[in-house]
């Protein structure tokens, strides 16, 4: 679960340095999307929800990597406003499945292994997260209430990183529980 945490910390901050008609993403997607790649492969066995998300991680890391080269050389110009929304939009609305799969899966290995691993938490602080991202992109041309969502979202998803690795905790320690005692 810690590649699928530092995964969570490089999509959902999303930072760029902006110079004419190029970006620099100092915390790129793409790699946020390989680390959960990777984190859900260690996981298969937990629950299925995390065979289903693979592929469309694999559809996310490879769009975000196009877009990381589209905006680091400044081919798509932000002049086309609707094209840059509705990239987004798409970006967004990946981003918001995988991550849904994953908190599912941890739903279930709640439930599977009989642990808290504080999923309820997580799934609530998922839900909000969601909400307000959505809302925001809805409401895009209204500015003060675009805003006033994605900072909701925002807060969440800050929340949503603190209880995923608090999960991530409580699932390491059930694991060093069930090993055997080598003494």
């Amino acid at each position: 679960m810690k590649k699928i945490f530092w995964g969570l910390i490089f999509v959902f901050f999303n930072f760029t340095i902006s110079i004419n008609n190029m970006s620099l993403g100092l915390i790129p997607d793409f790699a946020g999307y390989l680390l959960m790649l990777s984190g859900t492969k260690e996981l298969l066995s937990e629950s299925e929800c995390f065979s289903k998300v693979r592929p469309i991680l694999m559809i996310m890391f490879v769009l975000s990597l196009i877009f990381y080269v589209n905006d680091l050389l400044g081919i798509i110009v932000s002049a086309n406003e609707v094209l840059v929304i509705l990239i987004n939009g798409i970006l967004v609305v990946g981003s918001l499945y995988c991550t849904y799969m994953i908190t599912s899966g941890i739903v279930d290995m709640e439930s599977k292994m009989n642990i808290d691993l504080a999923a309820d938490k997580l799934m609530y602080k998922w839900k909000v997260k969601a909400m307000f991202g959505i809302l925001g992109y809805l409401v895009i041309f209204i500015p003060i209430l675009s805003l006033i969502c994605i900072l909701v979202s925002i807060i969440f998803g800050l929340l949503y990183l603190i209880d995923f690795h608090h999960s991530k905790h409580y699932y390491e320690q059930a694991k060093l529980e069930a090993l055997p005692d080598k003494g």
